[in-house]
């Protein structure tokens, strides 16, 4: 009896992200399929996903990006000191291209709806689930990644302001997340084409993971990745010490022996 209790525990804490182990990622599962990632900001998905995006590459995982805002009110300083909001969203948007190449992502694969930078709270939601949804009726995943939907105060401060909160990120993760949801429902917007559900969900995770990936061998891919988005990087070697730090803080927060570097995430499905 004790060991169904405990089953049933371990089944449950799986599906709300607690207590049981973490499970290596299995990206092998999604080879010739495809992965769409579903993020606030250029940038957002090099800094938190840019190894598991890398290691997709060995499996010919066909991955998509849908960035919602156009980042233009964040960017280095003296890097855009004198420039407009519609200069760095230009700027930034170039940015993400150039990074989503160097992991073998075309431009094509890219979907940018170009809100404004932290206003994503500001326009009507179902104006923006319906963009989602199209976009995952179009191009049908079998597994989407998007940002946790609440705020982490757990990781406020840290060395990123925004890992734990951000406007935009947090709303993003719930937009997305009922867009998963809505996708699957026929009736609901049906000129946007057939049902479609992504058969799993994965949301970032810095401390209390269900799933991780091993990136040591992919974090040297994501540090130049992210290195492409270079208003965003006023220090090339703080970067690289900034992102190699996390990678091991989110290691460390998985208990799995032997794992130095990783990314991290809690599996919805």
């Amino acid at each position: 009896m004790m060991h169904m209790f405990v089953g049933f525990l371990c089944f449950f804490y799986f599906v709300v992200g607690a207590l049981c182990a973490p499970q290596p990622l299995n990206i092998a599962q999604w080879a010739n399929q495809k992965a769409l990632f579903i993020f606030a900001h250029p940038d957002d998905i090099e800094g938190t996903c840019g190894g598991t995006v890398a290691l997709m590459a060995k499996f010919n995982v066909e991955v998509y990006y849908l960035i919602v805002t156009n980042g233009d009110k964040g960017c280095g300083v003296p890097f855009c000191a004198n420039s407009t909001r519609e200069q760095i969203a230009s700027i930034r948007q170039q940015e993400q291209i150039n990074a989503a190449a160097y992991l073998g992502i075309p431009a094509s694969h890219i979907t940018f709806l170009s809100y404004p930078d932290t206003m994503v709270t500001s326009f009507p939601e179902q104006q923006i689930r319906a963009e989602l949804v199209g976009s995952i009726r179009t191009i049908q995943p079998n597994v989407i990644f998007s940002w946790f939907p609440v705020p982490r105060l757990d990781l406020v401060p840290s060395m990123w302001q925004d890992l734990g909160f951000h406007p935009d990120h947090q709303a993003v993760g719930a937009l997305t997340l009922a867009a998963q949801f809505d996708s699957g429902v026929g009736l609901l917007w049906p000129e946007l084409g057939p049902a479609h559900s992504a058969k799993q969900f994965y949301m970032v995770e810095f401390t209390d993971p269900t799933h991780y990936a091993d990136i040591s061998q992919a974090l040297n891919q994501k540090i130049v990745a992210f290195s492409k988005h270079v208003s965003q990087v006023p220090s090339p070697s703080g970067m690289e010490a900034m992102l190699t730090m996390l990678a091991e803080r989110v290691s460390n927060s998985t208990n799995v022996q032997g794992l130095t570097q990783a990314e991290a995430f809690k599996g919805y499905f």
